[in-house]
């Protein structure tokens, strides 16, 4: 069995509400509180993010703080990249999904000649780009970034020249064996703007409903290993706000309709029993919206059982 390493990357920018950088030290208080001792026993790397406090006047309005986030893009991708090249299995804890872009590349980077399969435990699609997005928000463009998607058949407005020459190079922040949205599923996502639903139809991504898992989580696994038989690693993105709110208000864009806590568990669980997953992150806690820390008390639940499930691996 491989070590595991917690990459921690606390950062912000790529979300609408200060908070989401707190999220890991959040996990570790709600640790202490319950007991835990899983951040005792792993080994940390803490990716250094900079600066890292939402502002009102931004540079780019519908690419908010794009040259910063693509700085800590490129620093996450290389922690993740050497974390695996190491022979390690990365869990990532970041803050705002605008990261993930760089856990992708750094698997990407890891295994340059490997086809990656990504599945997306999210509320929401996170295809937009500058284009389309209707708040500039980056956590909402991930997978437009991983993949180099602009998706202007539909786009909603034209864009300055320097935002455009920004969001070309944080696109190249991706390795040349870029992310095929062939090779991404969606589980839990709910809430889908049209531009986005556009792309999902174009490449036939498949999404499967929380109503389904729950129904039926044999066939779910099913239709993971059948989506991705021809690839050679997964990597997976779990956003707390794939969980219903009831669970907590702790997250920066909540949707009716989610998992339960124990559905996350099963979930995640299951998925890491599939040998070709290679790396896991949990993403978008933010206590600053919470009550009494309920977010990452449930986080710390899921993420305990996540690091046995490993660690049996």
């Amino acid at each position: 069995m491989s070590d595991i390493r917690i990459v921690e990357v606390p950062f912000e920018l790529g979300a609408g509400t200060v908070g989401a950088s707190l999220g890991i030290e959040a996990l570790k208080a709600a640790a202490i509180n319950r007991k835990s001792n899983i951040f005792l026993r792993h080994r940390a790397v803490h990716q250094d993010v900079g600066f890292n406090f939402l502002e009102q006047d931004v540079e780019h309005a519908w690419a908010k703080y794009i040259s910063r986030i693509r700085d800590v893009i490129t620093k996450t991708a290389n922690t993740v990249s050497q974390v695996l090249e190491d022979g390690n299995f990365p869990v990532v804890l970041a803050g705002d999904h605008s990261t993930a872009a760089g856990s992708i590349a750094g698997v990407l980077q890891a295994y340059p000649n490997d086809r990656i399969g990504v599945i997306w435990i999210d509320a929401h699609g996170d295809l937009h780009t500058p284009y389309t997005s209707p708040s500039g928000n980056l956590h909402g463009m991930t997978l437009a970034i991983a993949s180099g998607l602009d998706n202007t058949a539909v786009k909603r407005r034209d864009i300055k020249p320097e935002t455009s020459g920004q969001w070309q190079k944080l696109k190249g922040t991706m390795p040349d064996n870029r992310l095929s949205l062939d090779d991404v599923m969606f589980i839990g996502v709910r809430e889908v703007e049209p531009e986005e639903e556009h792309i999902m139809n174009k490449h036939n991504i498949p999404r499967l409903s929380v109503k389904e898992f729950r129904e039926n989580p044999y066939w779910v696994k099913e239709q993971v290993e059948d989506h991705f038989k021809d690839c050679d690693r997964i990597y997976i993105s779990f956003d707390v706000d794939s969980m219903d709110p009831s669970v907590s208000s702790g997250t920066g864009t909540p949707v009716p309709g989610g998992l339960s806590v124990e559905d996350a568990i099963a979930l995640n669980v299951m998925l890491l029993k599939i040998s070709k997953v290679c790396c896991w992150e949990m993403v978008e806690i933010n206590p600053l919206l919470d009550e009494k820390n309920k977010m990452a008390e449930a986080g710390v639940s899921i993420l305990e059982r996540v690091l046995l499930t490993l660690s049996d691996r």
